[in-house]
Order: C-alpha cells, then sequence, then structure tokens
C-alpha cells in the first residue's frame, strides 16, 4: 500500500495542504502558484497505482480533484467575464492561459470524431455545465463553418 511515505504522494499532500486552506479558488497569484507546483509535480511519469494508495490519501485525491475542477471553473468564468466585455471576444482568445491547451484539446477530439465517422457533423453540441464561452469559441475556431449549438 502506497502512502505518504512516497516523496511524490507527500509533495502531492503538501500542496493540498496548502490549497484545501486557501480562502478562495478565484484566480490570484497564490492559487496559480499553487495549482502551477501540482501540474509540475504530476506531470512526470511515476509508477504509483493511485489505486493502492491508503485510505486517507485515496480521500485526500478525491477532494484535490474536486478542488482542481471548482478552481477551473472559477478561472474560466473570470477570463469569460473579460472576454465578454470585448467587443470582439474572439481577437482576445489568447488573454487566456490555457487556450493553447484548449485548441490542442480541440483539435485532438475533432480527429477522434474524424476517425470514427466518415461524415464530418454539421452540428456539435457541447453538452456540460460551466462557462460556455472557451468551450464554443475554440469549437467556433476550430470549424467556423459549422453551425454550434449553445452550451446547456
Amino acid at each position: 500500500m502506497v502512502c505518504q511515505n512516497e516523496p511524490l504522494v507527500q509533495k502531492v499532500c503538501d500542496l493540498y495542504e496548502q490549497i484545501s486552506s486557501l480562502e478562495s479558488l478565484k484566480p490570484s497569484k497564490d492559487v496559480d502558484m499553487l495549482f502551477t507546483q501540482l501540474v509540475l509535480t504530476c506531470i512526470p511519469p511515476n509508477p504509483i497505482d493511485v489505486d493502492k494508495l491508503c485510505k486517507k490519501t485515496q480521500e485526500m485525491r478525491s477532494n484535490l480533484i474536486r478542488l482542481c475542477g471548482e478552481a477551473e471553473g472559477l478561472l474560466e468564468s473570470h477570463f469569460s467575464a473579460i472576454l465578454g466585455s470585448y467587443e470582439n471576444p474572439l481577437d482576445h482568445l489568447n488573454i487566456f492561459p490555457y487556450y493553447p491547451n484548449y485548441l490542442k484539446l480541440s483539435h485532438l477530439e475533432f480527429n477522434i470524431l474524424n476517425q470514427h465517422h466518415t461524415n464530418v457533423p454539421g452540428k456539435v453540441a457541447f453538452v456540460g455545465s460551466g462557462p460556455p464561452s472557451l468551450n464554443l469559441n475554440r469549437a467556433s475556431l476550430q470549424s467556423p463553418h459549422h453551425d454550434f449549438l449553445p452550451q446547456l
């Protein structure tokens, strides 16, 4: 059973403690720094089997995943509001720090869709919640000749 004596697990637990003690997960210097450290810590491949983590660490991991999702939603909301303040929001998408990653992801999703369908769909619906602006903007740029339905 893997627990907190593993250096990687200990580092993630330390970051979790710092992240979970923040007053807010809204974009700020501290939030950005801690999540950047978390990403940089977790990027290199490692042999840890998350299914073999002890119960306490499994719970921390679940809580951390929830906090990451909340912080991501707040980040998108923050930048959606900024982008929405421009007359032409599509001209300013590059202010969103993860915009290049969104382009890569939408390209990957589009290619996967293409591999499994003989015809490119004329309409795509994004089903989910959260700020739709960035998702729909990336989709409309990926395929400007298709109709996109508003996110529900």
